[in-house]
């Protein structure tokens, strides 16, 4: 019964259980990425936001036309880009007495 409600829930769209993550992908050309870096991640195979998501430091330099700077900046743009559920930053009214 549950494979049948798991695919009925996939074929509205809809997740099953109580998690529900808001994701978006989108091409790489859409962010500020010199064309240079767009074409090394390209001929690594990637296109899209996801698809770079959950990439390292290290798997950027590992690419064919990508340096130091490049992998810093990619890690930037994810970082400025993806939200952490449970993350909370803190305002200088939240910051505790010193």
């Amino acid at each position: 019964e549950w494979v049948e409600r798991g695919s009925d829930l996939a074929m509205l769209g809809e997740e099953g259980g109580d998690e529900h993550y808001e994701t978006s992908d989108f091409p790489l050309s859409e962010l500020d990425i010199r064309a240079g870096v767009l074409a090394a991640l390209s001929e690594a195979g990637y296109d899209t936001f996801l698809q770079i998501i959950d990439l390292e430091r290290r798997d950027f330099l590992g690419m064919k036309g990508l340096g130091e700077e490049d992998a810093d900046r990619l890690l930037q743009i994810i970082d400025e880009l993806t939200v952490v559920e449970g993350e909370v930053e803190l305002t200088e009214e939240d910051e505790p007495d010193s």
